[in-house]
Parts: C-alpha cells; structure tokens; sequence
C-alpha cells in the first residue's frame, strides 16, 4: 500500500537514476522489447514512480512561469506528446501499465495540490482557473490511435466526476471573481473543508490548503459580523455600505444580544472556566452527571428540554463505562465531548440524531448551538471534530430546496455566529443607551446595543 501524503517540501526520497538513452524526447522510438529489458533492470515501484512525478513539478514550479507548468501538467497527464519530460513519461507509464486506478487518481490529485498551492501563494489566481478548465475538458484532447495512454483517459474520465474532483473544485472557486454560487451549501464551505484536513489519507499539500482556506473563511465571516454589528444599529442604516453577512436578516442582532447577554459569572467562557476547575479529580462516572448539569445550566424545564434530557442522560452514562473509576483527565474530556457532538448531530454516519432531528424540527437550533459550544468551550480540540460533523450534516440536506430546510440553515448561521462571538480576536459587548439598569435582561435588550472589538481585515492570500 502506498503512503499518501508524502512529500510535504522538496525533501524527497532520491529516485533511481534513469539511463541517458531513456532520456530522449521522442520516447515513442523505444521499441517496446527494449523498453520491457530496461524496465526489468532499473524499473522503480509505484511509489518511487509517484515520487519522481512529484519532484518534477515541485521544482518546475518553483523554478517556471506558471504557463510553462500548465503546459508540462498537460502534456503528461492531459494530451501526452513526444516533448513531454522523458522521466516522467516514464514514470506515469510504469504507474499505467500496474493497473492501479487508486495510485493513478492519488497521483493526479496531489499533483494538482502541488500546483495549486504554489501559485495561490503567489497570487497566481487565473491560473488556478486555467487548470480546473483544462481538466474539466480534457475530452477535447486527443490522443493517437493505440497510445498506450488509453487506460489513463478512462481513469481520468472517473476522477473527474469523483468527490476528490468536487474538493479541488471547491478551493480553487473561491479565487474565481467571476463565480455565481449554484448550491445554497456553498456559503458553509469554511464547515465542508474541515473533512478534508481532517482526512490523513489525503495528500499533505490538500490538507493544508483546506486547513488555510477554511480559516480565511472564518476570519472573514468574523470581520465582517464585526463591521456589521457596529453599523447597524446607526441611523443611517439603510446607506451603510456593511452589508449582513448572515442569512438571518435583522432579527442577527437580536440573536447577538441574546448570546452575548450573558456577562460575567454568567457568560458561557466563564461558565466552561468554572466546570472546569469544580471537575478536578472527580472520577469518570462523576464527570459525566456533571457534564450533563453543565449543558442544561440555565435552560428552563420546558417539555422539549425534559425530552432532551431523557435522550442524553442514559447514552451518557453508558459511555467508556469501563473508565467509570478512574479520574478525569484531558484524553477523557476529549473523547466524551466528542461522543456528545455526535449524540447531538450525527449519531449515524449520513444522518441526523434523535435529538439533532428533535430540536430542528421545534424551530429550537439556539439551545443545540449552545450546546455544542459549551463543549466546544471545555474541550477545544473538539471543534473540528463538531465541524467535520456539521460538513456531514449538510451532505445530507445539500439535496433539499432551501425552504425545505429552513430549520437546518438557521441552525448552520446561529452555529457560525456562536463560534465566532467566542473567537478569541473579536469581542462584543453590550451597553444600555439609556440611564438605570446595568446587566441586560432577556426582555430588554431593545435598550441595549452591541459593540464589537476586532482586529484588522483578515488578509486574501
């Protein structure tokens, strides 16, 4: 089995060294039982064939005009001509000839990556557009009659309907300036990146591009969330040039007081803080009675929450029960609040929870959002866990009309909104605009307005 994701610098594994006379451009002259004595003498396995393949474009690229890489991308992969590098013909040719479709789509993917990421980081933009345009059409190129590059065509043909394509596609649109969102998904991308990065099996040039993509997407949505919490509530609204990032129209700032009402002691940091230090030590069968009293702090007993209750506690109690003696610690948080996450979204792999279900369908997604960045609050670590989950989620809704599913989106921007109050680079608090009262009540928020601090505008790169 070959190790995906190597090769993460121009660090590489030295290839064995090819014989000048299979150097020559016009490789089709080797006859193939000269071809075959060669191979069987010097020929490397797959790996070491994808490796020399990679080394290629990682130091064409750094070293070429980004036209000159495009051009060596397609005549090895796209339109195979005789002036193609004569290594990498060779190598392409060992990897066809295993008739290993994996290998071949593992190769063109991470060849891709290796692109990609170059020319992003040096703002090569249109480039990028080029690349996915020559692979989307590559029917349009031809290939001589009995090429022994046949096989590849149809590997590619299925490459480019496969999700791996869909992934590229994703990362490269979001440089397109001309690009018109077709799918009401598209403005949770920051949430569909996290399975990528997640996914040890991808290349390491595609989990880091989907990390640092992912992240600026964040960034943005918390800048702009900042700007427009502090223009809108002006008089002259209606002229502002910051428009609501969200979906959720004006009632956004009613939702921001209300999550950002709680203050002090009261406040959902505060509140993680001291669950924190009151579960030192405590054992493990403890901790999770006292988990469950931490996530239903403060709500009201109304049925739905009693109903909610009846869901969680028995699967809680049952969960590592074999660890039940043993006294809390990081490892354990961990994992129990990343079972929780699943229990409130996820349970099965492709749909939703009993309880997930339960509170979307009673137009109820604050008190599950809130949920789910208590725990995001005690155990950090889990957010991308809860991301992966909620990239999930929208694989099973991305089908669905919008107002099919209103329940379910309002919950992905309260869930985005959440996160991003308690960002650690953006700060909003509320102040009364009129004399008296000092802490905010839930019935009298119209008195307050919301102000946020913010660093400077995050960065296109």
């Amino acid at each position: 089995m070959v190790t995906r994701g190597f090769l993460s610098s121009g660090k590489t594994k030295k290839s064995k060294a090819l014989p000048n006379s299979m150097l020559k451009n016009d490789f089709s002259e080797a006859t193939q039982g000269e071809f075959r004595i060669k191979l069987n003498s010097l020929q490397p396995n797959i790996s070491e064939a994808q490796e020399i393949i990679y080394q290629f474009f990682i130091e064409l690229v750094q070293q070429s005009y980004p036209d000159v890489v495009l051009a060596e991308f397609k005549h090895l992969f796209i339109e195979p001509v005789p002036s193609a590098n004569a290594e990498a013909i060779w190598a392409l040719k060992i990897i066809i000839e295993s008739q290993n479709e994996l290998e071949f789509k593992n190769l063109f993917k991470r060849c891709c990556y290796i692109l990609l990421n170059n020319w992003v980081g040096r703002r090569n933009y249109q480039i990028t557009q080029d690349l996915i345009e020559l692979v989307s059409n590559w029917e349009n190129y031809h290939l001589p009659s009995g090429n022994h590059f046949q096989q590849m065509r149809v590997w590619l043909a299925s490459f480019v309907n496969s999700q791996d394509y869909q992934e590229i596609k994703l990362f490269v649109s979001r440089y397109d300036e001309n690009r018109i969102e077709t799918n009401w998904t598209e403005r949770y991308t920051s949430f569909l990146l996290a399975p990528q990065y997640m996914d040890e099996r991808n290349p390491i040039e595609q989990r880091q591009a989907a990390q640092k993509f992912s992240k600026q997407l964040k960034e943005q949505f918390k800048f702009e969330l900042a700007l427009y919490t502090a223009h809108a509530q002006a008089a002259d609204l209606k002229d502002s040039t910051f428009q609501n990032p969200t979906i959720l129209g004006d009632e956004v700032l009613l939702l921001i007081k209300n999550i950002v009402a709680r203050r002090g002691l009261l406040s959902y940091a505060s509140l993680a803080k001291t669950f924190l230090s009151q579960i030192r030590d405590i054992n493990y069968k403890d901790f999770k009675k006292s988990l469950l009293a931490y996530l239903f702090h403060s709500e009201k007993d109304t049925p739905l929450v009693k109903t909610l209750k009846t869901l969680l506690v028995k699967k809680v109690d049952n969960l590592y029960e074999t660890y039940d003696s043993e006294t809390i610690n990081n490892s354990l948080i961990l994992m129990t609040c990343n079972k929780v996450i699943k229990l409130l979204t996820l349970e099965k792999v492709g749909s939703p929870s009993p309880v997930f279900t339960l509170l979307v369908a009673q137009d109820n997604p604050l008190t599950l959002a809130v949920m789910l960045l208590k725990l995001v609050l005690i155990s950090p670590n889990s957010r991308t866990h809860l991301e992966v989950c909620i990239a999930l989620l929208i694989g099973h809704y991305k089908r669905k009309a919008p107002d099919k599913c209103q329940g379910f989106i309002k919950f992905l921007e309260i869930c985005k909104i959440a996160l991003t109050i308690y960002a650690e680079n953006v700060q909003y608090n509320l102040v009364k605009m009129s004399n008296g009262q000092t802490n905010p009540n839930l019935a009298d928020l119209d008195a307050y307005r919301v102000f946020s601090l913010h660093k400077s505008p995050p960065k296109k790169e």
